[in-house]
């Protein structure tokens, strides 16, 4: 199998190459994603759901979602190469939410694996339209209802400094 994987929050990607090295002892390749703004070389700036939410009000697309097509691409790109192997979104803490929009929203993704992540609690019922629709659409919890029946696997630190421990639970 294949992960694309997405970073935490100012975690650069070659920040993970000790940490990847248990999947590659076990078979499983991982692409690291560049994550836009995320202290990599990619351009962009770190999450911001507000700019973000400003820029879907205008008819742009936000960040959320060029990350999320980042990590569709990388799937398709895994893909063409090695199309009998399945490939899964999978993150860690923030990057974990962009890896559960892309796993929801490209069925082509065989399931989605998340690290000390959670979702935003439906934080989007409490705007009207089309604020609503936005912040629901980036909501993990949202999404992983997407993913199902594919294969949603979480682990979650009980002492995890950033998420809570009862956070990852509920999603």
């Amino acid at each position: 199998a294949f992960l694309v994987w997405a970073p935490g929050a100012n975690n650069p990607a070659p920040g993970y190459l000790d940490y990847m090295k248990y999947f590659s002892a076990h078979d499983i390749g991982v692409l690291i994603m560049d994550i836009r703004g995320n202290g990599g070389v990619t351009e962009g700036y770190p999450m911001d759901i507000e700019r973000d939410a400003g820029l879907f009000l205008k008819g742009e697309w936000p960040q959320w979602y060029l990350i999320t097509g980042d990590m569709i691409a990388a799937r398709q790109y895994l893909q063409a190469g090695y199309p009998h192997l399945p490939v899964y979104a999978a993150g860690d803490s923030n990057g974990g939410r962009y890896a559960a929009l892309a796993a929801g929203s490209d069925h082509d993704f065989a399931g989605y694996l998340g690290v000390s992540t959670s979702g935003f609690h439906h934080m989007g019922d409490q705007y009207a339209s089309p604020l609503k629709e936005f912040l629901l659409s980036i909501d993990p919890e949202i999404q992983v209802q997407e993913i199902i029946p594919r294969q949603v696997i979480l682990f979650h630190a009980p002492d995890d400094p950033v998420i809570p421990f009862k956070e990852g639970e509920a999603l």
